[in-house]
């Protein structure tokens, strides 16, 4: 695969990602106080995740032609741990947010 066609996918799972995390932080909103201080410090997590992606996929667009491919796993792994992350909080917060 040439690096156009993996960024550009790697770009689009980076908004997949971010339209996630804008509506975990939406329904978090609804949460109370107590339970909305635990679960903000997860979203501050999933945020640093996410600018590590987008930082991995930086360094992929700016990366000579011949070196780009030696980045593409620090930018899976990144990808991996933002997935993880989110699907991690959603299960926490579907109890939370149902009250349980």
């Amino acid at each position: 695969m040439n690096r156009e066609i993996y960024l550009e996918k790697l770009k689009a799972r980076l908004d997949e990602m971010n339209a996630e995390l804008d509506k975990l932080e939406a329904r978090s909103r609804r949460l109370k106080a107590d339970a909305r201080i635990r679960y903000e410090k997860k979203m501050t997590d999933l945020r640093d995740r996410r600018d590590e992606l987008s930082e991995q996929i930086t360094k992929i667009k700016e990366a000579g032609a011949d070196s780009w491919e030696a980045l593409k796993t620090g930018a899976e792994s990144a990808l991996s741990e933002l997935v993880a992350g989110l699907s991690e909080a959603k299960e926490r917060l579907e109890p939370v947010a149902a009250g349980r």
